[in-house]
């Protein structure tokens, strides 16, 4: 399996939370945007809040799972030149995972805890860190 697929890879446990928030807030739609906010992509990241610090977390993930550290610097600039619906799907995934496993008060499941039936299927090793 190649770096970026590992990266993506959403843990075995939080599967069904993972498919319940994508549902919820694009049905899956890597290409969707916000109503009435600058939420973007499948995940619906706040593109004004997150396009800058996810881009380096999911750099940080990419490293951390073997893409080489030569290559940060690029990825990051390329990702921060485009909204993040534009972004390629697996880097979406991966900021999704990064996000959603980050050991920072700032990230975590509660980005998306606006959905009460999702919020069941936290597993209770990520409804530790919040």
């Amino acid at each position: 399996m190649d770096y970026k697929t590992a990266a993506a890879r959403v843990p075995k446990d939080q599967i069904a939370y993972a498919k319940c928030v994508s549902h919820h807030e694009s049905r899956g739609n890597y290409k969707a945007v916000g109503d009435v906010s600058s939420a973007r992509g499948r995940w619906q990241f706040l593109d004004k809040q997150w396009r800058h610090g996810l881009s380096f977390m999911v750099a940080n993930r990419l490293v951390d799972h073997g893409m080489p550290k030569s290559r940060v610097k690029k990825l990051v600039k390329h990702l921060q030149s485009k909204s993040i619906d534009a972004w390629d799907p697996i880097y979406q995934d991966v900021g999704f995972v990064a996000a959603l496993n980050a050991k920072y008060h700032w990230s975590g499941w509660t980005h998306w805890a606006v959905n009460s039936k999702c919020n069941e299927l936290v597993p209770t090793t990520i409804k530790r860190k919040a």
